[in-house]
């Protein structure tokens, strides 16, 4: 029983170093470097067509995770949603949403970029068009 008592503090322990921000730089998100690659801002597309979700995020420290949504502007439903922990200072996001609406809607895609648990982050927005 103590054995297994202190595995559980151990991993406890682990679990929560390993998501802490690994040196000193100070926060700064207005030097996160978000860079949408596709879609543009504007992209207008049709249900069933695939919108693939490319951009490169860079920082000169750490970073803790990213999260990408798109949100039906007339519904205010989120109709995509990907969040991942990252851990790395330069990364790149590869996704994609299949269009399944069924009216014309003005979406907005939101990349969202945290540096840590505290809610230091950058958002980049672009603004869409759905046609069914």
């Amino acid at each position: 029983m103590k054995k297994l008592l202190l595995i559980s503090i151990a991993a406890t322990i682990a679990a929560y170093t390993a998501c802490q921000k690994k040196d000193s730089t100070p926060v700064q998100p207005d030097k996160i470097a978000i860079d949408i690659k596709s879609p543009t801002t504007g992209s207008t597309f049709k249900k069933g067509d695939t919108l693939y979700i490319n951009a490169d995020i860079s920082y000169p420290s750490q970073l803790h995770a990213y999260e990408v949504s798109i949100k039906n502007n007339n519904t205010n439903d989120v109709v995509f949603d990907e969040y991942q922990h990252v851990y790395t200072d330069k990364f790149s996001i590869n996704t994609s949403w299949v269009d399944s609406l069924q009216e014309e809607t003005d979406l907005t895609m939101q990349v969202i970029v945290q540096i840590d648990h505290d809610g230091h982050q950058s958002i980049k927005e672009l603004s869409l068009h759905s046609k069914p």
